[in-house]
């Protein structure tokens, strides 16, 4: 069967969340507001509403992000959104109603060719490109990277926007929304964006080519080899008194060094909690990058037999709720997931498993025999991109969003235990966490009286 798979085939390099991570220029999660207002604004243009000049974004941009921490939304406009708007104003202002411009656009390919010195090589890849604007011709990646005298766009962020344009050009027409089936995307433009500056993007990259190689290569390694992990540190290209400053990684490989816990009982914890971080890397493998393998290497008729979709046709779209009628077994199944818990909610999807634009749902009641109404109130949807996906595409697929992200969590806890720590010894030795780490992974013990006396 083509779900049975082994591991290393399915081993998706994943940009969807995070990806190449933002970190230099800009506060971490920034840049998703950046984006998303972005996304809102020339949606709301591109509905029809006109804009004359920097104020104006400034009041729509207030109440966009009105639910923002004050100190949060002044510095995003300030730094980022404000010089964004003062260098585009006329090209914004010019977008035509209903454009053809669509945002956090999904991609996938369990095939991505890529040239070897044998002939050529496919990987699985996925990701979201941030602006698909058909009207011109372009892709675009946005960031918060960047300063105003970059010669050169932010660390990584060209191959990412490379690697996204490499899937969906690979992708079979067929696959695509049947609106693009006769766009050529081999000869769009490629853009990275900051607030200061725009960079264009080669396509022919051949330095990319070997470098989404040695990325594949230290995945399997880093998981399947048990020296992997080893070798990777010793290969390093940057140490704490040699950093790679513009590094989006370095917050996390370069924190300040405290003594408490102990380092001799940091350097334990660090083994004991490397196998539990290869374990939840297996565990994410085996759930949610074989189910995304699974979308797109199954047809239609047999995800729904395994019941990891649901199809429906749309009924209406109004205030943030989407209408489903869906056919009788069907409902039966909808029904049967949501009586064994949804925690995660749902994804619907217009397009396909290769290339379309998802929104997050949640449930809100049966509507009829065979209907459902589920409310995407909570994401902020294009205007444009939501009208056209659906007049011409009226049938829609739907799967539950697995709690995947509690594995997620739990790993970056583990990272931030294992980092984490205190500078004065009065407080650490009143502090139970670093106690009982001194205890489990050190040569301490505790005692229990009055005062909870270190012994």
């Amino acid at each position: 069967m083509p779900h049975i798979v082994r591991s290393r085939q399915f081993i998706i390099f994943c940009m969807e969340d995070n990806a190449l991570i933002e970190g230099t220029g800009g506060e971490i999660g920034m840049g998703k507001l950046f984006h998303e207002f972005i996304a809102h604004l020339k949606s709301e243009i591109a509905a029809g509403r006109r804009v004359r000049d920097v104020p104006q974004i400034r009041y729509i941009f207030e109440n966009f992000a009105r639910h923002e921490e004050e100190k949060r939304r002044m510095h995003c406009w300030q730094y980022y959104i404000e010089p964004w708007c003062r260098r585009k104003l006329d090209e914004i202002s010019s977008i035509p109603t209903n454009a053809n411009v669509f945002f956090e656009v999904s991609v996938a390919n369990p095939y991505v060719p890529f040239l070897f010195e044998s002939g050529e090589r496919t990987y699985p890849l996925m990701g979201k490109i941030d602006e698909v604007d058909i009207e011109n011709r372009r892709l675009i990646e946005r960031t918060t990277m960047g300063r105003p005298d970059d010669k050169s766009p932010p660390r990584l962020k060209d191959f990412q926007l490379w690697l996204l344009w490499k899937t969906l050009c690979s992708i079979n027409s067929e696959k695509y929304p049947e609106i693009w089936r006769n766009v050529n995307f081999k000869n769009f433009t490629l853009y990275i964006e900051t607030p200061y500056r725009d960079f264009q993007v080669d396509t022919n990259r051949p330095e990319f080519e070997g470098l989404t190689h040695r990325a594949y290569a230290w995945i399997h390694d880093i998981l399947f080899e048990r020296r992997g992990i080893h070798e990777a540190y010793d290969m390093r290209e940057c140490t704490f008194h040699n950093r790679i400053e513009d590094c989006g990684l370095r917050w996390s490989c370069y924190g300040k060094r405290r003594p408490r816990p102990f380092r001799t009982v940091r350097d334990e914890m660090r083994n004991e909690l490397r196998r539990m971080y290869v374990l939840l890397a297996y565990e994410l493998i085996w759930s949610k990058h074989l189910f995304r393998y699974q979308l797109t290497m199954l047809d239609k008729p047999a995800l729904e037999e395994l019941g990891l979709i649901t199809s429906g046709k749309i009924l209406s779209y109004q205030n943030g709720n989407l209408e489903i009628e869906l056919e009788p077994e069907q409902m039966d199944r909808f029904l049967a997931q949501r009586a064994s818990g949804e925690l995660g909610g749902y994804y619907i999807v217009f397009g396909s498993f290769f290339v379309g634009i998802k929104l997050k749902g949640n449930f809100v009641e049966q509507s009829g025999e065979n209907k459902v109404l589920i409310n995407t109130a909570n994401v902020r949807v294009p205007v444009s991109s939501t009208a056209l996906i659906v007049q011409t595409d009226p049938e829609i697929t739907t799967y539950v969003d697995q709690p995947w992200f509690l594995t997620e969590w739990l790993q970056r806890d583990l990272f931030s235990l294992e980092n984490w720590g205190l500078e004065r010894d009065d407080k650490a030795n009143s502090n139970p966490t670093i106690r009982m780490l001194e205890t489990i992974f050190g040569v301490d013990y505790l005692r229990r009286d009055a005062d909870n006396a270190r012994q």
